[in-house]
């Protein structure tokens, strides 16, 4: 049976899905203007700015980040600012099963189909992330441990909500279940608090380095000196323009290499996953 009836959901095409991020995107930046919110496109939306002046073409989303003040401020005026019957601010304090440390700004009428995650309780739209950049230690050492604490915490919270996937055999996929269920007495709730404490521990002080923890390019990869991001400049973004890093050429450079402008092997270049409007 298809998960997906054409009679209730359209699959849209890679090019729906990226005009339907950037009038969302767009709204972000306006409310984020009129309410003095600073943010910067990251990730591949910068990359996809600087190579392409918009969208990667195989890409089907787009990714940014506010400092922790701007994050916290943004999350605040989200009721009163954004039109609650089309969207839906995810993050760990609205949904069951929701894993990253992040917000994600959820398009409602939309479903992204992922397979790994069925048989998680969470909202399932399509989205904008929206990362928190926060303070990293300036000693190597103090790096070092609390790398090794988000991952202990990240490793749990990862068995607990476990993906299941298609190169998965039968008993993979038991063991996953059980492991999960003895990981039960653990709650959610407790460890992605702790995960909280640990990110924002060094926000109290001046550092000279931040870092979106909840990057799937990992701790030591985001650590960037604060003058990467600085104060936003705009980019052209397809029609309009976006915020993104001062130094974009060079936080481009520290995350992708040097070679960032060159494409990458036609293999790679795969639409990341399929999403759905419903009728």
């Amino acid at each position: 049976m298809n998960r997906y009836p054409s009679d209730k959901y359209k699959l849209l095409t890679i090019r729906e899905l990226q005009l339907l991020q950037l009038d969302v995107m767009k709204i972000i930046h306006n409310i984020c203007v009129e309410n003095s919110i600073k943010y910067y496109i990251i990730a591949g939306s910068l990359l996809g700015a600087q190579r392409h002046k918009g969208f990667i073409p195989w890409d089907d989303d787009i990714d940014i980040a506010m400092l922790r003040e701007d994050y916290e401020h943004f999350r605040a005026v989200f009721n009163d600012s954004f039109d609650t019957t089309k969207f839906f601010l995810q993050n760990i304090f609205t949904d069951n099963d929701f894993q990253p440390s992040l917000m994600r700004l959820c398009i409602k009428g939309t479903i992204q189909d992922v397979p790994s995650e069925y048989h998680l309780k969470n909202c399932k739209n399509s989205y904008i992330d929206i990362f928190p950049l926060d303070n990293v230690p300036d000693n190597p050492a103090l790096q070092v441990k609390q790398q090794q604490t988000l991952s202990r915490i990240n490793r749990l919270i990862d068995l607990k909500l476990y993906h299941i996937y298609n190169t998965n055999n039968r008993l993979t996929k038991t063991i996953k279940k059980i492991v999960s269920l003895l990981l039960r007495p653990i709650p959610l709730g407790y460890l992605q608090k702790k995960r909280e404490r640990e990110i924002q521990r060094y926000n109290t002080i001046t550092t000279n380095n931040v870092a979106s923890m909840a990057s799937k390019y990992g701790y030591k990869k985001q650590i960037m000196p604060r003058e990467f991001y600085g104060e936003p400049v705009l980019v052209r973004f397809e029609d309009t323009e976006f915020f993104a890093p001062q130094l974009k050429e060079k936080y481009l450079t520290h995350l992708y290499g040097s070679k960032f402008m060159e494409l990458p092997p036609v293999e790679k270049r795969v639409k990341p996953h399929d999403v759905y409007k419903i009728l």
